[in-house]
């Protein structure tokens, strides 16, 4: 009889208690010991990545492939924002420095921006890219989520994290701050990619169940990855970058 194969170490690359939440409620039931940056040795310095991407996906990529490289485990970083068109689209990739301090002083700010603004333009979405980056392949798979809704004119709720009390969900009809984890989860930016995360993850273990060698194995005809279009700029600044590729899916 054979012994059950032991659980590879997934490093969820984030401090945010917030998302550590999220990230396990979704992913849970995966053959993956998950795993957080305090509870591993040999991240330095203290995990402090600079974030120097112009999206979200290439700042996700940029922090899982450190933090494998320099952890040798499967990592999974996101990064996401909150994009207000009345604001152009800021905070965007900024939504985690748009200002310095609690969270509270992050929405208050997008608040003050918008006061006079009317309801009608106040639309606003969150997205997220979700970077998973494998040291025995190489390659870092990227996914992509996004939900609409529109920017309340105060907080409501006090769930959820970051911009979430002042985030009205359209498809939940309340805000991401009065939403239950399960419900938010459901509709979310980053549950929509992390569902993505879990297909994957889970093809990659029937997979390795099945191969002659030790490891993660990759099936080259794979229908459902291709080609990132960040990749050849990620490899033009740092040329030893691997090569990226990313689960799309039909709109």
């Amino acid at each position: 009889m054979m012994s059950p194969r032991p659980m590879r170490k997934l490093l969820l690359s984030t401090r945010n208690f917030g998302k550590i939440r999220e990230i396990k409620s979704i992913l849970s039931g995966l053959h993956f010991e998950l795993t957080t940056i305090d509870e591993v040795s040999g991240i330095r310095p203290s995990g402090v990545i600079e974030e120097t991407g112009t999206t979200f996906a290439e700042n996700a990529a940029i922090k899982a492939e450190t933090l494998a490289k320099q952890t040798d485990l499967l990592t999974l970083a996101d990064d996401s924002g909150l994009e207000v068109d009345a604001l152009g689209g800021k905070p965007g990739i900024q939504s985690a420095r748009f200002v310095e301090g609690p969270d509270e002083l992050r929405y208050t700010r997008v608040l003050e921006l918008l006061q006079g603004v009317p309801p009608a333009k106040r639309t606003a979405r969150f997205k997220t890219a979700v970077a998973v980056h494998d040291p025995r392949t190489g390659r870092t798979y990227i996914f992509e989520g996004e939900t609409e809704g529109w920017i309340t004119t105060k907080p409501q709720g006090t769930s959820g994290f970051g911009y979430d009390p002042i985030f009205y969900s359209s498809e939940l009809n309340k805000t991401f701050g009065e939403a239950e984890l399960e419900e938010k989860n459901r509709v979310s930016h980053r549950g929509k990619a992390l569902r993505k995360v879990k297909a994957f993850l889970r093809k990659l273990v029937r997979e390795e169940s099945t191969a002659t060698g030790a490891g993660f194995h990759e099936r080259e005809d794979n229908g459902d990855l291709r080609t990132n279009p960040i990749a050849s700029r990620l490899a033009k600044r740092q040329p030893s970058r691997a090569r990226r590729e990313k689960k799309t899916t039909k709109k």
